[in-house]
């Protein structure tokens, strides 16, 4: 991951005096520290079209044999699978250039400027700010948008259809996270890569594992799938060196009940499981 953000990162591994604590409503706000913008209004997301080895699977609301996790809301769009290793096909990098972007984020972060909760993101305008990775399909897209001083990044969901996925804005600080804990909520998950990570793959409670895209220190996750299987059963979020090798992995989904204001849910500090070398 690129040095920029190595030091902050490191500065805020260390939570043994800062328990972390999670409400439903925390996290659904991509919990975290972060002040969420959030409109309705959404777009269906295209699939990918991959000739011998993907197909497209329609995904509708009440399809799955298990209830869906709760919070999240129902799959409607289309997603594509590799039929050969089963995993789900990221969306390609949006084809809208990063002055477009950053356009057509401006008025979520006019809000977020507005609100009370800076949660470390500024106040300055993005105007100046860089375009890290982005994700899109038809006529909509995601994007992560980085400060000049590499401090602070904005995850940006823009469309301009008629159903999902919900737009969606946040911006904090790039320490305002714990290194290897990430949640997933309806659109999937995005943050900052811990160092030493080559590779962040996302296993869903109904056995589909699909590979996040990583640039620059950042990576984006886009899944529909989050609902699939029961709600007490994990979303991993499993992290890997260079040589494929784990390295830690995380339980994602944040509405199992071991986590407080869940239904009989405990305060509990969810932690990331390392693996043994």
């Amino acid at each position: 991951m690129s040095s920029d953000i190595k030091d902050p990162l490191d500065s805020a591994a260390d939570d043994s005096a800062q328990p972390m604590r999670h409400t439903v409503d925390d996290v659904v706000r991509r919990g975290r520290r972060g002040q969420r913008v959030r409109r309705i209004g959404a777009v269906a997301g295209s699939a990918l079209a991959v000739a011998g080895v993907a197909t497209a699977i329609t995904v509708w609301p009440g399809q799955s044999d298990h209830p869906p996790v709760a919070g999240l809301g129902l799959p409607e769009s289309t997603v594509t699978q590799d039929v050969t290793t089963g995993e789900i096909i990221q969306p390609a990098k949006s084809a809208l250039s990063d002055a477009q972007v950053i356009a057509r984020c401006q008025s979520f972060d006019n809000q977020y400027r507005q609100s009370a909760l800076k949660a470390g993101g500024g106040s300055e305008a993005i105007d100046s700010w860089k375009v890290a990775l982005t994700q899109g399909t038809g006529s909509w897209f995601q994007a992560i948008l980085v400060s000049p001083d590499r401090q602070r990044y904005a995850y940006c969901l823009d469309n301009t259809g008629a159903t999902g996925p919900k737009d969606d804005y946040q911006r904090q600080s790039v320490t305002a996270d714990k290194p290897y804990v990430v949640w997933a909520d309806g659109n999937g998950s995005r943050g900052v890569v811990p160092r030493g990570v080559a590779k962040i793959e996302f296993r869903t409670a109904d056995g589909i594992t699909s590979p996040a895209v990583i640039k620059d220190g950042f990576f984006l996750w886009h899944s529909d799938r989050t609902t699939a299987g029961r709600p007490t059963e994990p979303i991993w979020a499993i992290f890997s060196d260079a040589q494929g090798r784990e390295i830690a992995r995380f339980d994602a989904n944040p509405f199992q009940n071991d986590q407080v204001g869940v239904p009989g849910g405990t305060t509990f500090e969810r932690r990331p499981i390392f693996a043994k070398r």
